[in-house]
């Protein structure tokens, strides 16, 4: 049999070297994580190092969807509400989730707590899953005694971001479907119809437009050179994600959202409405305030609001409260500052931070009905462009090869 020597990590994150004898590198894999173990490398003995990523491990880069993350918080309250330990809650709900990702992730969950580690500390080991604002809401639950409150706060705030999210799809379906079939006829007729009767108005001797002469272009270059589409469009997608993905990239891009018409205003009023949720959540849940805004300036999903928030941060650090440095940004409305100016002289902010959260899901929902009707007479004037562009292309030159028919007849 084989000898294997490994390096784990204790549940403390030590890390731990060693020998066993298994029948392979997988069965090795399970023995240590029976012992609570997280393997990070095995090799055997004389042979080339191999890395391992066992279930256990790899679910710590694991995503789930929205859907399936509020069922799971909402069982939580449910069962934390009756009175059921929470290791046999987690195995009920392991066992009856259809997802197969998060059925894992709540396995390993539960293995970290019969470790001895806490419910919050056990959750923050899946942070693609689990956000630092769902993790610091249950730290905060365990601490204050109150985690069923504290779940059903979460799962109020993960059904409005479904909801809100599910409006906007249901808002832009139709157009994407409608340019998504006009993008397919357009190339159809770029790639099959138009070479047919450019061949035809050329033996003619009818004068193309140079809407036709694009076509004509764009159709050669897809012909002879798609790979070369190909790796442009990779390439220009690639560099714009990398671009995003640096500072200035995603300050500027975040900038720019904020200001496109309509949509800006969907985008920011969005981003006041969950600011002032999640800071009146985590002020109810006994959360302190500069943690919480630190939590707020990583849930907004804006970087030009994070860094906003993150000054006001400061400021609250400095003993200058909320309102004023607020006043002094340009960022945040009227409202939002008026009604933390009263809920920081009442001694109420959480109360009237939810108020400000409830006043803009109503202009949330007035913004997203705005846009469905203004997606309409949008959408008819691309189509009518597109139909225009492709009539010049055509149907043009055809007129012109009629007239001049016509013209040598009467002659």
């Amino acid at each position: 049999m084989p000898v294997y020597r490994y390096k784990v990590r204790d549940a403390s994150g030590q890390a731990i070297t060693g020998t066993v004898a298994m029948e392979s590198p997988e069965a090795t894999a399970r023995h240590l994580e029976e012992k609570g173990y997280i393997p990070i490398s095995i090799e055997e003995e004389g042979a080339v190092s191999t890395m391992l990523k066992p279930s256990s491990f790899r679910t710590r880069f694991a995503s789930v969807k929205d859907k399936d993350l509020n069922f799971f918080t909402r069982q939580m309250v449910t069962l934390t509400k009756a009175g059921i330990p929470l290791v046999a809650g987690l195995q009920t709900l392991r066992d009856q989730t259809a997802s197969g990702t998060l059925k894992g992730v709540i396995a390993a969950v539960v293995s970290d707590l019969e470790r001895g580690e806490s419910f919050s500390s056990a959750l923050s080991h899946h942070p693609r899953v689990f956000s630092e604002l769902y993790v610091a809401m249950v730290r905060a639950g365990e601490a204050t005694g109150q985690l069923d409150e504290i779940l059903f706060r979460l799962v109020e705030l993960g059904e409005y971001d479904t909801y809100v999210k599910s409006k906007i799809k249901t808002a832009t379906f139709y157009p994407k479907l409608i340019m998504s079939i006009m993008f397919l006829a357009f190339l159809f007729i770029t790639t099959f119809v138009l070479p047919r009767f450019a061949s035809f108005f050329q033996q003619a001797g009818v004068e193309l437009l140079w809407t036709t002469k694009f076509l004509l272009w764009l159709n050669f270059a897809l012909r002879n050179y798609w790979y070369a589409a190909i790796a442009i469009v990779g390439m220009f997608v690639y560099g714009f994600r990398y671009f995003l993905k640096t500072k200035v990239g995603r300050r500027l891009w975040d900038t720019v959202n904020l200001k496109i018409p309509v949509f800006g205003t969907l985008f920011h009023q969005f981003a006041m409405s969950r600011f002032s949720r999640v800071l009146s959540i985590t002020s109810r849940s006994g959360v302190p305030i500069l943690e919480s805004l630190e939590i707020v300036s990583r849930s907004v999903g804006n970087v030009t609001i994070s860094s906003e928030v993150l000054r006001l941060r400061e400021s609250v650090r400095r003993g200058e409260g909320l309102a004023k440095p607020m006043s002094e940004g340009k960022l945040f409305p009227p409202i939002v500052i008026r009604m933390v100016s009263v809920g920081e002289e009442t001694g109420k902010l959480d109360e009237l931070l939810l108020r400000v959260s409830e006043y803009y899901d109503f202009e949330v929902d007035n913004a997203i009905q705005k846009l469905t009707i203004l997606i309409e007479p949008i959408l008819l004037v691309v189509l009518g462009g597109m139909v225009l562009f492709l009539i010049l292309s055509i149907f043009v030159p055809l007129l012109r090869f009629y007239t001049k028919i016509a013209g040598g007849g009467g002659r």
